[in-house]
């Protein structure tokens, strides 16, 4: 369902995510942001906080996102943030750094640094290859999987998805420590660079726990997890169109760290991003390499 806001139709996506500017001079910015309480899971998902913040920037700056890192300080709940943003250099290439800050009553909640740089006509080339796995319009919905085994939390509402080995998870006959899943925001996203860029980092964030679920089970203490940090790495965003690829490894669960690693295709078979990640996990410590348990 699409809403309308002055006059002009956004997606659920656009906003969720979209701050709205209160200040601007040269080289900052000064946003709110809304967060509704259907972008939690446990708090705000780390993927809308990092989109929502990755979106100021195109206050000051117009050119294309290259890369995002971000640390998560504070849980941030639905709710109204401060987001303030700064360029603090910019290359005579025109490469340019920002600094993000994300305030909530009155404590900073999370920091990132966002590099962009100016697009040139140039050839974009990665070595590697999309995971050969079936369209999504070949596959079953995730409401007909799971429809009489858990309800649908309100932050799923927004995405529809295929999952490629979901029926893997906990079961153990194929125990490999990945989560490949197509997503796709049912009402869309926005057309320009960064909105586009955003619109893959809630994909990206919610990958890390059923990649090691599929390895440890659904009854593992890693299933409340908090993000610590992202570092997005962006390569064709131009690509982005519909259904989008997310192809997740959890490397490692080592004193309640579970690190993960993701990429991000395009339904047309372009790399999107490349991101890595790291959570703090519920419950007791843990301390097991997830590529041993596998052998085990």
């Amino acid at each position: 369902m699409s809403i309308l806001e002055n006059g002009v139709e956004l997606s659920m996506f656009n906003k969720l995510s979209e701050p709205v500017l209160e200040d601007k001079g040269d080289g900052f910015a000064k946003h709110t942001i809304n967060f509704e309480k259907s972008t939690k899971i446990i708090s705000v998902n780390g993927g809308y906080i990092a989109a929502a913040m990755l979106r100021t920037v195109k206050a000051i700056c117009d050119d294309t996102p290259a890369n995002m890192s971000i640390q998560f300080i504070k849980r941030v709940a639905a709710g109204e943030a401060k987001i303030e943003t700064e360029m603090v250099r910019i290359s005579s290439s025109q490469v340019a750094l920002f600094q993000v800050s994300l305030f909530q009553k009155g404590f900073l909640a999370a920091i990132s640094q966002i590099w962009t740089f100016q697009e040139c006509v140039a050839p974009s080339v990665h070595t590697g290859s999309m995971p050969v796995v079936p369209h999504p319009d070949e596959m079953q919905s995730i409401e007909s999987i799971i429809a009489k085994r858990m309800p649908k939390a309100p932050f799923w509402e927004a995405f529809e998805q295929r999952h490629i080995n979901f029926l893997d998870m906990g079961k153990r006959k194929n125990p490999t420590p990945r989560s490949l899943r197509w997503m796709r925001h049912k009402d869309g996203v926005g057309e320009d660079r960064f909105s586009k860029a955003s619109a893959v980092l809630p994909i990206v964030d919610v990958l890390g726990v059923p990649a090691a679920l599929n390895v440890l089970g659904p009854t593992s203490n890693i299933v409340k997890a908090s993000t610590l940090n992202l570092n997005i790495q962006y390569f064709d965003i131009s690509s982005i169109d519909g259904w989008l690829l997310g192809d997740a490894y959890a490397e490692c669960i080592n004193g309640r760290l579970l690190s993960f690693r993701v990429q991000v295709w395009s339904i047309s078979g372009s790399l999107v991003c490349q991101g890595i990640g790291q959570m703090f996990t519920g419950g007791q410590a843990v301390d097991q390499t997830i590529n041993d348990q596998v052998e085990q």
